[in-house]
Parts: structure tokens; C-alpha cells; sequence
């Protein structure tokens, strides 16, 4: 017989203890929203959020032993955990940017603009360093990895915050890409619950991981996250233009 799953462990435990969704949540000290979102398997808690939940069914650690069986079976290798070492597995990239050019497809030029306004206080010859690792990076992964496809998708706008003569080498430079698709969000559209950088890696073992870009870090999401991160993404593409008609747009800027 499978293993229950974390969600069906949680509302048996809450049945069996006689509690409503509303009752669990002020035992464990929890939002109603957060105990609805962990039963429907929406997300998964912290280990200290499972804690207090087992502890408010009375589950004697049963609680917390599934969620351990199902963080354990989605859990990221070692080796996984680090970006760098995804890109190296990853055989194809979707690289979504609610704002700005995804950091693959940069033209230097423009790499520099928006690492100087993004890092003020670096020096020039560590923003020179920044742009020479970023604006190499694709072509060190498909010559020397395992990339071979990519599409990226970002905003109309994310031409607006460099200058005229940046605007017109950066659409050169997407042009002259091979093997990368562009999507671009025209005006007045935005990309729905997206609100950072976000990467999705096909790995070579078919392994599907994604990557979400904050200001404190990195966010690695394995299996189980991936769901919602694959449907933003159909969202996303559904919102944006196919690239015959986004470099249309996107020649429009340069002019």
C-alpha cells in the first residue's frame, strides 16, 4: 500500500481528534488559511509548524512521520542544491523576469546598466566581473553542458530602464541567439503571481526543479512545488507574445 501523503495524514489526524480546520489552527498557533493550504497539499510547513501540529491532534509523532516520508521523497540530492550545478544538469530552461532581461540572454551593455543600478556600492571592476560571468554563462552551458533549448520570457518595459542606443544592441543580441525562444509581455499586461526572477530546469534524469530569485538568496523548489510553478508558467506564456510578434515589439523599442 503507498504511503499516506502528508495532506490525507493531517485531515484523518484532525478528524480523528474531533477538530475543525478553525480549532487546529488556534491549537497550533497557525493561520485557518495556512492549516487549509497543508490539508489541500498547496504547500508543505516547516518542520516546527509540523511539530505543533502534531502535537495539537495528539498524533504521538504520526504526523510528523509522514510529512518526514514526503519531504524526504521530494527532497533535492546534495548536488542539487546549488544553481550552478543545476544549470549544468539542465537540458532545457525557462527563465521568466517580472521586471528586467533574464541574466542568460544580457548583451553586456545592458548587463552592466542594471547591475550598476542594482549594486551600488560595487566597484567597477567587480561590476566588469559580474557582467563578463553573467553574458557567458549560456554559451559556457550549451558548449559545455548539457543546455540544449531555452525560452525566456519578460516584460516590454524591461527595455525602458537603459538607454536608446542599449535598448537597440540588446534586440541584436537576442536575435543572433541560437536555440532561445523570446516572449515578450506587451504593455498593460504583468505576469500573475510571479514577483521575482524565476528559472525552471529540465535535468537530464527528467528531474523538473525551480528556481526563484530573492534578494536574500536563492530558492530551490523540488518536486512538490512544481505544480504551481509549471502553471505561473503556462499563465506567463498564455499573457505574452509568440516571437515572431515579440521581436515586432521589440523592434518598435529600438527605434
Amino acid at each position: 500500500m503507498p504511503a499516506e501523503s502528508f495532506p490525507s495524514a493531517l485531515t484523518r489526524l484532525r478528524r480523528l481528534s474531533g477538530m475543525t480546520q478553525a480549532q487546529l489552527a488556534r491549537a497550533a498557533n497557525l493561520s485557518e488559511a495556512a492549516v487549509s493550504r497543508y490539508a489541500r497539499g498547496v504547500s508543505t510547513p516547516d518542520k516546527p509548524y509540523v511539530k505543533r501540529l502534531d502535537d495539537a491532534v495528539g498524533a504521538d509523532g504520526e504526523l510528523m512521520a509522514a510529512w518526514t516520508q514526503q519531504t524526504s521523497k521530494n527532497a533535492l540530492p546534495a548536488f542539487m542544491r546549488s544553481v550552478s550545478r543545476l544549470e549544468e544538469e539542465a537540458v532545457s530552461v525557462d527563465a521568466l523576469s517580472p521586471l528586467i532581461l533574464p541574466g542568460y540572454v544580457q548583451h553586456p551593455d545592458y548587463a552592466r546598466h542594471v547591475i550598476r543600478d542594482g549594486q551600488p556600492l560595487l566597484e567597477s571592476e567587480e561590476i566588469d566581473r559580474w557582467v563578463e560571468a553573467r553574458c557567458a554563462r549560456l554559451q559556457d552551458l550549451t558548449q559545455h553542458h548539457h543546455l540544449r533549448s531555452m525560452s525566456v520570457l519578460f516584460p516590454a518595459a524591461a527595455l525602458d530602464c537603459v538607454p536608446r542606443d542599449v535598448t537597440a544592441r540588446q534586440v541584436e543580441h537576442l536575435r543572433a541567439l541560437d536555440g532561445v525562444t523570446v516572449h515578450v509581455l506587451p504593455p498593460a499586461r504583468y505576469l500573475p503571481g510571479l514577483t521575482s526572477p524565476t528559472q525552471l530546469y529540465r535535468l537530464r534524469d527528467s528531474t523538473a526543479v525551480a528556481v526563484t530569485e530573492h534578494l536574500a538568496g536563492n530558492v530551490i523548489l523540488g518536486a512538490d512545488r512544481m505544480p504551481r510553478m509549471e502553471a505561473l508558467h503556462r499563465r506567463a506564456l498564455a499573457a505574452s507574445l509568440p516571437q515572431p510578434e515579440s521581436f515586432e515589439l521589440l523592434e518598435r523599442y529600438r527605434q
